[in-house]
């Protein structure tokens, strides 16, 4: 009797739970997050100019409709697959109109989606008066718009948010008018354009489901027109409703224009015909004179013009033109031709300077080789190229130009630094002749480090930023990471009455490749290479790099150190008074020092006036510190874990033995007692004469702040500053 109940109540539960699906599955047509988004709406260009006529190109250039377009929206269409009302709503979604306003498409009538997958039409412009898919009103204009219509896709629930690819509908005819001011002498004021031809109409429909135009009553276009016709020329673009979508036959066209009230006329008959069809242009050249109007300039323009040809590969376009970014300095280079041959394009171009180098940078899915031949002749030397495009299997954009940057790397990836210095990045682009070496330089969080325009960094409170470079041509990036630490230690150290310092977080380094001075990453750092220093020669004055390395005490006046380093506090090194000070004379200085070992490095901890040693009452850190004596560098070890950060954070202060080296030239130092001996230099020299000064030794055993060496010995150093 309990299994029965169990089994009913189980059955209830499993209704219940039907019927609340049911709910969720109604809940999805009517709520926001139900609704249709659009993510963008293009242009798309180039057309797909199957089999096309080599003189013809897209209406619109570009692949985004222009923000001035969008704002004029667009009509948008959701059915059923078969066509009825989506999803079984009465209301129908019928000519819904989208606008572009505040970066994003928005409508004040929702598109409702279900789990139900509809068919998604489109058009551009809106038109308030559409109400049926196949006869969206168009008509031809001067200087207009296009009217497009999307690529079908499919929309549901779980697909709501839409990429509208549109498609010309119209035909255009790029028309520049000139006057030949030798031949005709009027004012050229144009004032009407007429097209005769049964291939175009004022007006039409559209079928939004495959593009299909109807024109109504073909044979005539006459517009409206203004301007004044001179020798330069001015272009008009009629935009012309044709019903001729796929065929390539040729049109009669009689161009009729009235001109000082007067009206002339020509007529493109036969072999001079214009294939008029939707997603093509034309472009033409009419010149008036007093006997009519001269035809010429027929094509898509030269490379002094337009500096662009297209050729037909078979189903493919290729669209060959100069780099733009590099006019004028092209203006020498000569493109001889690009022809269509055996199912590739050869383009002949020659460049007439023996520096610099031509490319051919593809967009589109093809190969490209390239041949190049140096001539020599009673001028001097130029180069021809010979460009080859093959496997056409898209329509390929090519772009002749001088070699554009094909990669970028910094100097540096990754860079620990303090807060308010000021170094240069370096970057490296390549090949070295690239054309346009310009970058474009950011910082991901300019609170940490700001960088200029020329790379220079500037770093202003802890923490980390990528630092970004980013050429102005392909946008190539590079990065590197700067990490900003706290160049000054916590811990506060007496030198003498009522003087204290503290001491930078490292010891002191200097980096030739980017001449820069600033400190080791970490205190038990002592690492010396060609392309880093850690070991100085002792100096002053105006010397080189291998001299001036640390500041020298006369009449009590210090070298700053800060004005090397950037960071706008005063760094020095200590005084061999100072010195002698700090280990002998203040409160407690003998149990203020001692031998140890930090990650796995040897050397000597100072502990500042006030301590509260972090291990004294654990021993799972070591133990309590222990002052020197006979044990050694063994007496107090500390790993690269939390035992030496917590008595770093605690004031201690390490000083590595980083050895020292003997020799005139740093780049050429004979080193020794690396992990044994410690040498930092004083900032006092010896007796007052520069040649020698004194400097803090240490070993295992002994730590004797009075030695002295000569100026070509080359110690460490470690700075402090009086900066709080």
């Amino acid at each position: 009797m309990k299994t029965m109940t169990y089994i009913k109540s189980s059955l209830i539960l499993l209704a219940v739970l039907a019927l609340a699906g049911c709910a969720k599955t109604d809940e999805l047509q009517y709520n926001a997050d139900s609704t249709l988004e659009i993510a963008s709406v293009s242009g798309i260009s180039p057309f797909a100019l199957m089999n096309a006529y080599p003189q013809t190109k897209a209406v619109i250039e570009g692949e985004t409709l222009p923000s001035d377009e969008a704002a004029k929206g667009i009509g948008l269409f959701v059915t059923a697959k078969d066509g009825v009302a989506y999803d079984g709503h009465e209301q129908g979604y019928s000519n819904v109109a989208f606008t572009y306003s505040g970066g994003k498409w928005s409508t004040t009538t929702p598109i409702y989606l279900s789990n139900t997958e509809g068919r998604l039409y489109g058009y551009f412009p809106y038109n308030a008066s559409a109400t049926d898919l196949t006869a969206i009103p168009v008509e031809s204009s001067l200087n207009g718009s296009d009217h497009l219509y999307a690529t079908p896709g499919t929309v549901s629930h779980s697909s709501k948010s839409a990429s509208i690819a549109m498609n010309h509908a119209l035909a255009r005819l790029h028309l520049t008018l000139k006057v030949n001011t030798e031949k005709y002498k009027a004012a050229g004021v144009l004032s009407n354009i007429r097209l005769k031809s049964t291939a175009i109409a004022q007006s039409g429909t559209m079928d939004i489901t495959d593009g299909t135009v109807t024109p109504a009553n073909p044979g005539e276009v006459s517009l409206a027109a203004d301007g004044t016709i001179t020798a330069e020329g001015i272009v008009k673009d009629i935009l012309l409703v044709t019903g001729n979508n796929s065929s390539d036959s040729r049109s009669d066209l009689t161009i009729l224009l009235t001109v000082d009230g007067t009206q002339v006329g020509v007529a493109l008959t036969g072999e001079n015909g214009i294939i008029i069809r939707q997603g093509r242009q034309y472009d033409l050249t009419l010149t008036l004179e007093d006997t009519g109007i001269k035809v010429g300039g027929v094509g898509v323009g030269t490379w002094g013009e337009g500096r662009a040809q297209q050729v037909q590969v078979g189903a493919y376009t290729v669209t060959v033109k100069l780099a733009e970014e590099q006019l004028p300095d092209l203006s020498n280079d000569i493109i001889c031709s690009a022809k269509p041959r055996d199912n590739q394009v050869s383009i002949e171009a020659y460049i007439w300077s023996q520096n610099k180098r031509l490319s051919c940078f593809m967009e589109g899915d093809a190969l490209c080789n390239t041949d190049i031949v140096r001539i020599g002749n009673s001028w001097g030397n130029w180069y021809f190229y010979k460009f080859t495009i093959s496997n056409i299997v898209s329509d390929i954009t090519a772009t002749i130009g001088y070699p554009r940057p094909e990669s970028i790397a910094l100097i540096k990836s990754n860079l620990t630094t303090y807060s308010e210095l000021s170094f240069p990045i370096n970057a490296t682009i390549s090949p070295g002749d690239a054309y346009n070496k310009n970058l474009i330089w950011t910082s991901s969080n300019e609170s940490v480090a700001t960088v200029d325009t020329n790379g220079r960094v500037t770093t202003h409170s802890v923490g980390t930023a990528d630092i970004i470079a980013t050429t102005e041509v392909g946008g190539l990036t590079s990065s590197c990471k700067v990490t900003v630490e706290p160049a000054v230690l916590q811990g506060e150290f007496s030198v003498g009455k009522g003087k204290t310092v503290h001491f930078s977080r490292g010891n002191l380094r200097y980096t030739p490749d980017i001449k820069h001075w600033w400190f080791f990453d970490n205190q038990y750092d002592n690492g010396h290479s060609s392309n880093q220093l850690s070991l100085f020669t002792w100096g002053y004055g105006n010397w080189s790099i291998d001299w001036k390395t640390t500041s020298c005490e006369t009449s009590n006046n210090f070298t700053d150190w800060g004005s090397q380093m950037g960071d706008g506090k005063t760094w020095r090194t200590l005084t061999k008074a100072e010195w002698e000070y700090l280990l002998n004379t203040r409160t407690d200085a003998a149990n203020k020092v001692g031998y140890a070992t930090v990650c796995g490095m040897h050397g000597i901890i100072l502990l500042p006036d006030h301590f509260d040693d972090p291990n004294s009452n654990t021993s799972c850190f070591g133990g309590a510190f222990v002052p020197k004596s006979s044990t050694g560098w063994d007496q107090n070890v500390y790993t690269s874990g939390d035992s030496w950060n917590r008595m770093e954070s605690a004031g201690a202060v390490f000083l590595p033995a980083a050895g020292y080296g003997d020799g005139d030239r740093i780049s050429s130092l004979y080193l020794q007692g690396i992990g044994f001996t410690g040498e930092y230099w004083f900032s006092t020299p010896l007796w007052g004469v520069n040649e020698t000064a004194y400097d803090l030794s240490f070993s295992k055993k002994d730590v004797y702040p009075g030695k002295h060496n000569n100026r070509n010995q080359a110690c460490s150093v470690r700075l402090v500053t009086e900066y709080k």
